[in-house]
């Protein structure tokens, strides 16, 4: 498990700056891309990503994958009901296909199913979606 506050005192002071943003925000922080965090907090993208290694994540991608499973833990543990699951699902599945088309994804589809072989390839949060797949 990781400590968020754990380097807190190696911190340089941009990075502290990015540490109390997120802190402050963090519903917002699974949505959020990494260049909009850098306007935000009027830093550049490498310090998020240092601030992310220093916390020992492997990116910044793995710190937000971080944040939205405790978002997640913290929301179940107050409220465990079958609706803020589908809740949860529904915003993931719309925020998704807000962002492909219904012709990209009948492309996509038409290419799969004509293809002799498909390589999955995933790395980092992306694995368990990447194992699925294959199954």
């Amino acid at each position: 498990m990781f400590d968020i506050l754990k380097n807190y005192e190696e911190l340089t002071v941009s990075e502290k700056r990015v540490l109390s943003y997120i802190m402050e925000n963090q519903d917002q922080i699974p949505h959020i891309k990494i260049n909009d965090l850098a306007e935000a907090t009027f830093v550049s993208k490498t310090v998020i990503i240092n601030l992310a290694q220093k916390l020992d994540f492997s990116g910044f991608r793995e710190m937000k994958y971080y944040i939205s499973q405790k978002i997640i833990e913290k929301m179940s543990a107050q409220e465990t009901s079958t609706v803020l699951y589908r809740e949860i699902l529904k915003q993931s599945m719309d925020k998704t296909f807000s962002l492909v088309t219904e012709e990209q994804l009948q492309k996509t589809a038409a290419k799969i199913k004509a293809a002799k072989n498909v390589f999955i390839m995933a790395r980092g949060t992306s694995k368990a979606v990447g194992y699925y797949l294959e199954h």
